[in-house]
């Protein structure tokens, strides 16, 4: 199988979108881009770097930039796994309906912070987004964001008890019916 537009993965942290979106990527035969990663090639910085050095609305900028990129230039139909933050802008909204299909990668926020902190090569360069810790701030920016997924999703997976294997295979079923 292979795609004929982009495939966007949205999410928060730790939902899977990098590590489905690999697996995903090899099912349909698409090339792999993680925004963030991305974003830290033509920075130079970590997102955490960044975030310190130029703050959050400079690094959106960026997020948005990338998906614009992507969206109207980026070559053939990709996976493209999206920050946890990129639904809250109007404008990356508009991009993501216009260019490719989006699938909503859910977990608790219980099981996202637990994986996050399992995540010890990533976790490091997370920046905190709140004056919260931990688990609150998952809980809150779940809630704040929950909206803007609703928005973008065409689809929607619950991962918090799937294996990644089993969440392709369910992505796959489902764009079997919609990408033609």
């Amino acid at each position: 199988m292979s795609i004929v537009r982009h495939l966007y993965l949205i999410g928060p942290r730790g939902s899977g979108k990098t590590t489905v979106g690999r697996l995903l990527a090899e099912n349909v035969r698409a090339p792999f881009v993680d925004l963030d990663q991305w974003i830290v090639e033509r920075t130079g910085q970590t997102i955490a770097d960044l975030f310190r050095t130029q703050g959050e609305k400079s690094f959106r900028d960026w997020e948005t930039h990338g998906l614009r990129w992507w969206a109207e230039q980026g070559g053939p139909a990709a996976v493209i796994s999206l920050g946890g933050g990129a639904c809250q802008r109007e404008d990356n909204q508009t991009l993501i309906r216009a260019s490719g299909w989006c699938v909503w990668l859910r977990a608790a926020p219980r099981v996202l912070w637990d994986r996050i902190r399992g995540d010890t090569g990533n976790h490091p360069n997370r920046p905190a987004l709140t004056d919260l810790d931990g688990l609150a701030e998952i809980e809150l920016l779940v809630r704040e964001r929950q909206s803007g997924y609703a928005l973008c999703a065409d689809y929607t997976v619950d991962t918090d008890h799937e294996l990644p294997q089993t969440i392709v295979g369910q992505i796959a079923a489902w764009l079997q019916t919609v990408d033609k």
